[in-house]
C-alpha cells in the first residue's frame, strides 16, 4: 500500500477529532471580519485551504477574498490597514509562511490570523509576538506526507463547522455526522476501487485538461496542485467558458494524448453539458458531479479529490504520497531569500515603494531603499535636537478628531520635552481654530514661548495671540478667488462666503467633485498668474497665498536655537502634493503618515504599522537629553516597528 494510500485510511481518524472541537472560537473570529476585505495565503495544499475558506466566505455573503500565495503577498508593497489577513500552513516552518507573516505586519494588516495544525511552529510564534492569532485544528497523524492530507482535512473540516455556526440555522451535529460519513464513503474501499476504474487509461504522458465551475475552485486547486506535485502527467486548468477561448485547440491537435476531466455542479448545468457535449467522441473524458458546489459539497469534493489522485496515481503507476524527490528539490524548498527579503523590507520601505511605483516610470529598484533608510536614519541618530515644528491636524490629532483636544500621553511629551529646553512650533494650516485649541492645553507662560505658524505658514504669531482678533492683512488675490467661487456655486454642496486674509480652507465634504474642483481650480489659478498655491490635506483643499510656507515657521525658530541643533519636522501629508512636503522632506523630516516617491524625499519611521498621533507619542517618548536644551534619539529608536 502506498504512502498516499495510508493517509487517506486515516483520514476519518482526523475529522472525528475536528468534529470533538468546538468551532465557536473560529466562528466568532470569522463573523468579527464579515464586512472586512480579506486576503487568505497559502501555497501547496495550503493554497487548497485557501481556497476553501474564500468559498466559505462567499456562500456566506462576506465580503470580497483575495488568495494569494506567499511570494505574491510578500511582494506586494500595498497598505491593509482596512484587511483581514488569514494564513494557512501545515507546521509552519517553512520559510515563505514566515515572510507572509512579517509582510501581513509590514503591510499593517488590520487583523493577523493562522490556521495551522502546529501552534507551535516558527511562524505561529512570530505572529503572536506581533499580536496576531492562532488557531490550532487537531490531526490524528502530525505527519501530511509529501501531499497535504491531515491538515488539510482539519482545516476543512474545522471551517465548514465554523461557517455553519453562522448561519440563521445551524446544521451543528446534523452536519457534523453528514460530512463523516461522506469522509468515510469517499475514503472506503469500494469507492476507492471505482475512481481507479475511472482513470484506467491515463498515462504519464497524458495531458489532463481539469474543467470546473468556478465555485469549485477548491477541489480544482487542489487536482491541479497534486498532480503537478507528484509529477503524475501533464496538467492544465481552467474554468469551462475560458476553455471555450481557444484552449479547445490542444484537444484538436493533441487528441490521442488528451485526458479532460471535468468537476461540474447543477447550478450550471447548461453551460458545461453544452461544452463537454461538443467534445469529440474518441477524447477520454471523466465527469463528476458536486451538487450545488456550496460549502459542503466543497469540503466532501477536496476529500474526493485526494482520492481521484490516488487513482491517478494507481493508473500511472507512481505513488503521489511520496513520488521521489530529486536532492535538488529540498534545496529549493527550504530556500530562504523570500524570507530574508521580507525583512530587508521595512515597513517605511514598503511604503516608499509602494509610493515609487505608483510613479512607474522610475528607475529605482526597491532593494536600494533599504540603503537609502539606512543613511536617513543615521542622520538622525547622529542629530541634537533643538527644536519641534508639528503639523497639528492628522499629526498631533487625528484627522477625523481634529477638534479634539491631543491624547494626553501626547500632551505629556511634548510637556516633557519643552521641559527639557527643547522649543516647541506648530505649523497648520488652520486659521484661528488651531490656536483656540492649543490654549486649552498650554497655560499662559508657555503660550508666549510657542511659535504657530497659521495658514500654512503665511501668518506666524505667538500662541498668546489670539488672531481672530489680530487678523492677518488681506490679500488682493485671496479676494480674487473668493469672487471666483462666489460665480461657480455649482463645485459645491453649499457654499458659505470665506473670510478674507490670507488662506481660503475648502472641505473637501462640500465639494461635488474632487476633480471636478481641481480641473476649475486649476484654470483660475493660471489666469492669476502663480499668485496662489493649492495645498492638499486629509480634509481639505486649501488656497493659500504664494509666500506660504510651513518652511517659515522652521526659519523663525531655527534663529533661537544652538548652529549645531537641527530643528526635528514632522507631519503627515508628505505626499508631493501634500501640505507637510517642504516640511517633512529634509534630512530632518519625519511624515507620520504619507509620504512622496523620491526616494530621497519624504519618509516615515513606520510604514504602514503606525500612523498619526500613535506614530508621534512613538517618536517624542523615543527623544532622551542630551544637555543644554537639546534632545537626540535613543539608541534603539528605530527598530520601534518590530
Amino acid at each position: 500500500m502506498g504512502k498516499l494510500s495510508t493517509k487517506l485510511d486515516e483520514l476519518p481518524l482526523t475529522v472525528d477529532l475536528c468534529m470533538r472541537k468546538s468551532p465557536s472560537s473560529l466562528a466568532v473570529e470569522l463573523l468579527n471580519g464579515k464586512e472586512r476585505p480579506t486576503v487568505a495565503v497559502g501555497s501547496g495544499g495550503s493554497a487548497v485551504s485557501a481556497e476553501y475558506f474564500s468559498r466559505c466566505r462567499e456562500t456566506c455573503g462576506f465580503s470580497k477574498t483575495v488568495v494569494e500565495t506567499p511570494m505574491q503577498f510578500t511582494t506586494d508593497v500595498s497598505r491593509l490597514s482596512d484587511t483581514d489577513v488569514w494564513l494557512f500552513t501545515a507546521g509552519g516552518d517553512n520559510a515563505d509562511i514566515k515572510a507572509a507573516v512579517e509582510s501581513a505586519y509590514q503591510r499593517g494588516a488590520s487583523r493577523i490570523f493562522m490556521i495551522t495544525r502546529n501552534s507551535d511552529g516558527q511562524a505561529a510564534v512570530r505572529l503572536r509576538d506581533l499580536g496576531g492569532k492562532v488557531y490550532e485544528v487537531p490531526v490524528a497523524d502530525q505527519k501530511d506526507g509529501y501531499l497535504a492530507t491531515h491538515s488539510l482535512a482539519a482545516t476543512v473540516t474545522s471551517l465548514l463547522l465554523a461557517f455553519d455556526a453562522l448561519t440563521d440555522a445551524p446544521f451543528g451535529e446534523e452536519l457534523a455526522t453528514r460530512f463523516n460519513n461522506s469522509v468515510r464513503e469517499e475514503t472506503n474501499k469500494k469507492t476507492r476501487e471505482k475512481y481507479r476504474e475511472s482513470f484506467a487509461r491515463l498515462l504519464p504522458t497524458d495531458t489532463l485538461i481539469l474543467l470546473s465551475e468556478p465555485q469549485l475552485s477548491p477541489v480544482s486547486t487542489l487536482i491541479d496542485t497534486s498532480v503537478w506535485e507528484a509529477a503524475l502527467c501533464n496538467i492544465q486548468s481552467t474554468d469551462f467558458r475560458n476553455f471555450s477561448h481557444g484552449r479547445h485547440t490542444w484537444l484538436h491537435h493533441r487528441a490521442n494524448s488528451a485526458y479532460v476531466v471535468a468537476l461540474t455542479g447543477r447550478d450550471w448545468q447548461p453551460v458545461h453539458s453544452s461544452i463537454l457535449s461538443s467534445i469529440p467522441p474518441g477524447i477520454r473524458q471523466s465527469v463528476f458531479s458536486f451538487g450545488n458546489c456550496g460549502r459542503f459539497e466543497n469540503a466532501v469534493g477536496i476529500i474526493r479529490g485526494l482520492v481521484l489522485v490516488e487513482a491517478m496515481g494507481d493508473a500511472v503507476q507512481v505513488d503521489p504520497g511520496k513520488p521521489g524527490v530529486g536532492s535538488f528539490g529540498r534545496d529549493i524548498f527550504e530556500d530562504s531569500e523570500l524570507l530574508s527579503t521580507s525583512f530587508q523590507m521595512h515597513s517605511a520601505a514598503r511604503q516608499k515603494y509602494a509610493e515609487v511605483l505608483r510613479q512607474d516610470f522610475t528607475t529605482r529598484a526597491w532593494s536600494e531603499l533599504p540603503g537609502i533608510l539606512e543613511h536617513r536614519l543615521n542622520t538622525l541618530r547622529n542629530a541634537k535636537i533643538g527644536a519641534l515644528v508639528l503639523d497639528y491636524d492628522g499629526t498631533v490629532v487625528r484627522t477625523e478628531a481634529r477638534f479634539d483636544p491631543p491624547e494626553s500621553d501626547l500632551v505629556e511629551q511634548i510637556f516633557r520635552l519643552r521641559d527639557l529646553g527643547v522649543k516647541i512650533a506648530i505649523a497648520s494650516g488652520r486659521g484661528g481654530s488651531v490656536g483656540e485649541d492649543l490654549r486649552k492645553i498650554f497655560d499662559a507662560e508657555a503660550q508666549k514661548n510657542i511659535l504657530i505658524g497659521y495658514y500654512n505658514g503665511a501668518y506666524l504669531q505667538n500662541l498668546d495671540v489670539n488672531i481672530d482678533a489680530h487678523r492677518p492683512e488681506p490679500d488682493s488675490d485671496i479676494d480674487r478667488a473668493i469672487a471666483w467661487m462666489k460665480k461657480n456655486p455649482e463645485l459645491f454642496h453649499e457654499f458659505e462666503e470665506p473670510k478674507r486674509g490670507v488662506q481660503i480652507a475648502i472641505q473637501k465634504r462640500n465639494l461635488v467633485s474632487y476633480s471636478q474642483f481641481e480641473i476649475a481650480i486649476r484654470s483660475f489659478l493660471e489666469s492669476i498668474k502663480g499668485q496662489l498655491r493649492l495645498d492638499r490635506s486629509a480634509h481639505s483643499y486649501d488656497l493659500v497665498v504664494e509666500r506660504a510656507s510651513k518652511l517659515n515657521v522652521v526659519q523663525a525658530i531655527k534663529s533661537t536655537i544652538a548652529d549645531d541643533a537641527i530643528v526635528l519636522c514632522l507631519g503627515d501629508s508628505g505626499a508631493v502634493a501634500g501640505n507637510d512636503y517642504e516640511l517633512v522632506c529634509s534630512s530632518s523630516g519625519i511624515s507620520v503618515d504619507a509620504v512622496c516617491c523620491e526616494p530621497e524625499g519624504t519618509w516615515s519611521l513606520f510604514g504602514y504599522t503606525r500612523t498619526g498621533p500613535l506614530a508621534l507619542r512613538r517618536i517624542l517618548s523615543s527623544l532622551v537629553p542630551a544637555g543644554n536644551g537639546c534632545v537626540r534619539f535613543a539608541s534603539d529608536a528605530f527598530s520601534l516597528d518590530n
